[in-house]
């Protein structure tokens, strides 16, 4: 293969114009360093970085994570940056299903991917835009996939071949149960922080990890679920 079809290949993937196995190359290569960067950030973390103690976030902060904080970093802004071009592929599949509601799903996916990089950029430690771009994101991509629960039902309403009712059953029982923990966690975590009022034990940490994960669930899954138009 030349380097101009090389370089056009790699534009088409970029613009979502390419197939499903030339998007899922970079889809899981650019899946797999950030996992990898994560995990390095993590390991040389000062104190053993326990889920159930630290934050997502707190992998980012120079002064907890010297060694480490500029890998985590640079693992949100890659991954804000090369998770654009799924949106769009996705974007590309169900836009003849559901035109305006895949429109408008793929303008606050790029935003929430954007906020993804925002929270690479601002570090927990500064916590006004931390937290802005982190809360922008959740909600982005909360709004993003129930978008695609819409258009999911509505292909199975008009009977395509995809996706099956046990794909979207398994979907979303998992990001809506992660969800759903996470907000009733940071429930008792406000009643605990602001009134000292404490009903259960509880780890608000833990359950961000959580979430993150059943983001990242859903992304994976929903590319196995989409195909390509014939």
């Amino acid at each position: 293969m030349n380097s101009n079809t090389k370089n056009s290949l790699f534009v088409s993937i970029l613009q979502g114009r390419s197939s499903k196995k030339n998007q899922g190359y970079l889809f899981f290569s650019t899946f797999s360093v950030v996992v990898i960067l994560i995990i390095i950030s993590a390991i040389i973390y000062n104190d053993p970085h326990l889920m159930l103690r630290e934050s997502v976030s707190s992998l980012g902060i120079k002064s907890e994570n010297p060694n480490g904080f500029i890998l985590f970093r640079i693992a949100l802004i890659f991954s804000g940056l090369l998770f654009i071009p799924y949106f769009i592929y996705i974007y590309r599949i169900f836009r003849p299903t559901a035109y305006h509601t895949s429109r408008s799903a793929l303008v606050i996916s790029i935003i929430s991917c954007i906020c993804v990089i925002g929270v690479g950029f601002f570090p927990e430690d500064n916590p006004i835009p931390h937290y802005t771009n982190a809360i922008i994101a959740i909600i982005g991509f909360t709004t993003v996939f129930s978008c695609y629960l819409y258009i999911f039902i509505k292909k199975i309403i008009n009977k395509d071949p995809w996706p099956k009712i046990w794909q979207i059953v398994g979907l979303y029982i998992v990001f809506y149960g992660t969800l759903i923990g996470f907000l009733f966690v940071f429930f008792l975590f406000w009643l605990y922080y602001y009134h000292r009022i404490i009903l259960i034990n509880f780890s608000l940490p833990l359950w961000e990890w959580i979430l993150v994960l059943g983001i990242v669930y859903w992304i994976i899954g929903s590319y196995l679920i989409v195909q390509n138009p014939d």
